[in-house]
């Protein structure tokens, strides 16, 4: 599936160059070598980050301990391709009685109190699970408030947050609500968030590992369908306990894993104390610190980076053999519905989605390794793919896959096995990705229930989203560097979600971020070259005007960038090439420069205002759920 022309992209090409290529003069004006106003290449990132408060007593926040515990400028991507810092400024407020007043009470409308609406992880039945390879019923109902999280998010949304356009960045509502609970009786509060499969369209009561009946995901925020995010860091959440009993995942020294919400940091810690402020100044630190080192200094400098993007994946069926029909197993992966998503998240780059069904057993070198390694244990049947599995996927690359196909490609292996697992070093998984190609598995036990084609239970799109984002350098909303703190948000990448197709808002900035940067590192670049070449030429009067377009367009792409207008910053920045490609053109063939003279810059100034009209209209704020 080939993308179509965007209409935001065909409406601002073919303004620009109708704009450029106009031979019909408003007015006449005069340029000079000495008057072109030559554009800063460098593409430096300063955001400000706002954080809004409510429910915490101002006297016991130390804002300049906090400040000083922050992380404020983040290295990455890659410095051939342009600026890889980004700095961050802060600015604190907090909510007004009234503004707090009106939040609890919405909230006191939508949560539901009683018994068991909450839960906790029983953590010797999981640890029980993992040694025996049993499933059992790993939750322990609790009593107090659930609140679901999405509604929260809308509203904070639509009575709250206002983006800030003289000073752009990113906003964090920290919240706290620590008068729902009563610890004295084990009730506390808990957030919840549903999510429905992208492919089965049903909804997601699943966690990993294999584990069914989960109520829902026990989250303590939400965000990334805008530019800001919310924490009640009075809510509790067993995601943490999960992340090290499941998986255990070396998570770091973070004080929200010794305190899991401000009722037990109060209980064990005076907050009334220099030493106590102190400890406050670190838990919120902590959790700020998360978020600016995961989610909000996203930059991915991966190359190559290209215009087009092929992915290809090929589906290798061995089910068939065990009985089921290609109907009942199709709807797993959904060519439409990963291209329509990443069209969506990512509309700059033109997507080529393939995905090929085809019968493990033709492919004897493939099938017969996986028949010749399988091994056991208490888990079931599987192979471990690092004993040369791996490698041998990766020598067939060029087999399997056209690296023709566009600028960049992204090979997928999908295995749809009979009843066992792929393992890397031990540890399952239902995808890999990350190293240039991806490799994804599932069988009929994860597709359905009970193996029951009738009831779909996990596709695998979200999957191949998840590990085409390591393909284009995105990582996931949690580290060994910055914690796990930030995994409350709604993205691909993340390991919290159950069932996230999209990207948060924060990761389709981060790698704008990059492909702008790319793309107007070449086109300074092209630009310089192209200029010099104009001035030996002696610089020809009739394309002075076009020189002067071009500056204009470039010095036009880098303010949308500093504005966080990053979408169009690139088309602008793409455009660029073109006329610099057409520029030199000129140059080595004076002969066919139009003798009719132009405006190019009057009628610039007015294409912008148009271009801004279509850009309004058009960049619609994505659906919220």
């Amino acid at each position: 599936m080939k993308k179509s022309n965007l209409i935001l992209k065909t409406a601002i090409f073919v303004i620009f160059v109708a704009s450029f290529n106009s031979i019909n003069a408003i007015t006449s004006v005069a340029y000079s070598v000495d008057s072109i106003n030559l554009p800063d290449y460098s593409l430096d990132t300063r955001l400000t980050l706002y954080i809004e408060f409510f429910g915490f007593d101002y006297e016991l926040l130390n804002l300049d301990e906090i400040v000083g515990l922050l992380v404020t400028e983040f290295i990455g991507g890659n410095q051939e391709i342009g600026t890889s810092t980004i700095s961050f400024d802060f600015s604190f407020s907090f909510a007004t009685e009234a503004e707090y007043t009106q939040l609890e009470n919405y909230i006191n409308s939508i949560k539901v109190d009683g018994t068991g609406v909450g839960y906790s992880l029983n953590r010797t039945q999981l640890l029980d699970d993992l040694a025996s390879g049993e499933r059992n019923n790993i939750l322990i109902p609790e009593n107090g408030t659930v609140i679901d999280a999405r509604l929260v998010e809308n509203y904070l949304y639509e009575n709250f947050y206002e983006e800030n356009t003289e000073d752009p960045g990113y906003k964090m509502f920290l919240l706290n609500f620590t008068h729902l609970d009563a610890p004295e009786i084990g009730q506390d509060h808990w957030y919840k968030i549903a999510e429905t499969g992208f492919d089965s369209n049903i909804t997601v009561d699943y966690w990993f590992s294999g584990y069914n009946d989960i109520p829902y995901v026990p989250t303590l925020g939400l965000g990334g369908s805008e530019r800001f995010c919310f924490l009640d860091l009075s809510a509790r959440t067993w995601y943490y306990d999960w992340i090290f009993d499941a998986w255990g995942f070396p998570t770091g020294d973070y004080s929200y894993y010794i305190y899991p919400d401000l009722d037990t940091l109060a209980q064990n810690v005076s907050l009334y104390s220099t030493s106590g402020q102190t400890i406050l100044s670190t838990y919120l630190a902590d959790y700020i610190n998360s978020y600016l080192g995961n989610v909000f200094s996203a930059y991915y400098g991966v190359s190559p980076i290209g215009d087009s993007y092929s992915m290809q994946v090929k589906v290798f069926n061995n089910l068939t053999e065990a009985g089921y029909t290609l109907d009942e197993l199709n709807w797993v992966i959904s060519e439409a519905r990963i291209f329509n998503q990443l069209e969506i998240d990512f509309p700059w780059i033109d997507w080529i989605i393939d995905v090929q069904f085809v019968n493990l057993l033709d492919y004897p070198s493939l099938s017969s390794w996986i028949s010749s390694n399988l091994q056991q244990d208490q888990d079931g049947d599987y192979i471990e793919v690092m004993n040369g599995f791996y490698q041998l996927l990766e020598t067939q690359l060029p087999i399997h896959f056209d690296y023709s196909a566009a600028d960049s490609i992204l090979p997928c292996y999908f295995f749809l096995n009979d009843d066992f697992q792929f393992r890397w070093y031990g540890t399952a998984f239902a995808g890999l990705g990350g190293m240039g190609w991806e490799l994804l598995v599932n069988d009929q036990y994860g597709m359905f229930e009970n193996g029951n084609p009738s009831l779909p239970r996990r596709g695998m799109s979200t999957v191949t989203i998840h590990e085409l984002g390591h393909s284009l350098g995105i990582p996931h909303p949690h580290s060994g560097a910055y914690g796990w703190g930030s995994s409350f948000i709604e993205d691909a990448m993340n390991y919290f979600s159950r069932g996230e197709s999209s990207f948060s808002s924060f990761y389709r900035d981060g790698l704008a971020r990059a492909h702008n940067n790319y793309w107007y590192s070449l086109a300074s670049g092209e630009m310089d070259v192209a200029f010099l070449k104009y001035t030996d030429a002696g610089s020809i009067n009739e394309l002075l005007e076009m020189v002067n377009d071009i500056y204009i367009l470039l010095g036009s792409a880098a303010k949308d960038y500093q504005d966080m207008n990053y979408t169009l910053s690139i088309e602008k920045v793409k455009l660029a090439r073109s006329e610099i490609e057409t520029l030199v053109f000129y140059i080595d063939n004076p002969d066919q420069i139009p003798t009719t003279p132009t405006n190019r810059t009057a009628s610039y100034a007015s294409l912008l205002v148009f271009t801004s009209i279509i850009v309004s209209s058009v960049l619609v704020k994505r659906k919220r759920k």
